[in-house]
């Protein structure tokens, strides 16, 4: 494991590991691979965010059961809430969401979770975490970072000026 953090580190310059966790990898035996894997990172002065992936056979862009999924939380923060270098996402690519109830999924969690700093909470933005002006305009959501994911595949970008039409409009006010 730390041949890989390191391996990050050297060949791509990387200073921080996106880890997507699911019920099964926390509740499971791969929760010391997943463990191993953040403690290593962690140590050498790594960032990681741990963002919720839903199962692929829903593929529905909502969490797929939220017992599960708050079991998995409330575990995963407990251990690491405290750790400085640990950020948490509630969910990836929360396409199944209107705004308003994906903002109402993160504010449950952020009640949750009241002790993690709102600086280490990480909320993806709507659709496939392609827009964040209305996670960013909602109040309830002050102090948390954005997520943003720019697919430039999708569109017809071919030029920085189309890249940059392409992107400002989902960034909105809220880059840097």
């Amino acid at each position: 494991t730390q041949n890989m953090v390191d391996g990050f580190r050297a060949n791509l310059g990387a200073n921080t590991l996106r880890l997507p966790i699911n019920p099964a990898s926390v509740g499971t035996a791969l929760r010391k691979s997943y463990r191993a894997t953040i403690d290593a990172a962690t140590a050498s002065g790594d960032k990681v965010i741990l963002s919720y992936w839903e199962a692929p056979t829903a593929k529905d862009g909502k969490i797929d059961d939220v017992a599960a999924w708050n079991q998995m939380r409330d575990t995963v923060t407990a251990e690491y809430r405290t750790n400085p270098r640990v950020y948490f996402e509630p969910m990836n690519e929360p396409f199944g969401y209107s705004l308003s109830d994906w903002a109402a999924v993160c504010t449950g969690w952020l009640a949750r979770h009241a002790d993690v700093p709102r600086d280490h909470v990480v909320v993806s933005g709507t659709g496939y975490n392609d827009n964040v002006t209305g996670v960013g305009a909602t109040q309830a959501l002050n102090g948390t970072l954005l997520s943003l994911h720019s697919y430039g595949y999708w569109g017809s970008a071919t030029t920085e000026a189309d890249w940059i039409a392409n992107l400002l409009p989902r960034i909105g006010g809220y880059a840097y």
